[in-house]
């Protein structure tokens, strides 16, 4: 055995590889601590309309521009401003634009969305 082998000096002595693979298969220790195997990926559905919105504001082109989009039907909308100030209210009338195209009443979480908005915009126009 490796025991053996390792006591003497001479690890040499039949193929430890093979003897290593039969201890730890053997190991009752070693199979209750192995991990389950991984489980399979189930991407995020957002149950309603506007539940999850993803929001961007980048300069492109020496221009800002400012992209909403709803996560479960993929829907863009996007605008270009000349200034950071505008963007609260472009962003306010995208978004009661697409909520009249769902046909909500409004916006679930609008005051946050625009909250979200205010913080990205404050940190881009601070790196200008």
């Amino acid at each position: 055995m490796i025991t053996n082998a390792a006591k003497s000096g001479d690890l040499s002595k039949g193929d430890i590889d093979e003897d290593i693979s039969d201890y730890f298969a053997a190991c009752k220790t070693c199979h209750a601590q192995t991990s389950s195997p991984s489980s399979q990926y189930v991407p995020f559905t957002p149950a309603d309309a506007w539940e999850r919105i993803q929001v961007y504001y980048a300069k492109v082109n020496s221009k800002n521009v400012l992209v909403l989009m709803e996560s479960g039907s993929k829907w863009i909308e996007a605008a270009t401003m000349s200034n950071s100030t505008q963007s609260l209210q472009i962003a306010q009338e995208k978004l009661d634009k697409s909520a009249c195209q769902e046909g909500m009443r409004n916006v679930p979480y609008e005051s946050h969305i625009l909250g979200v908005i205010k913080s990205l915009v404050g940190e881009k126009s601070r790196q200008d």
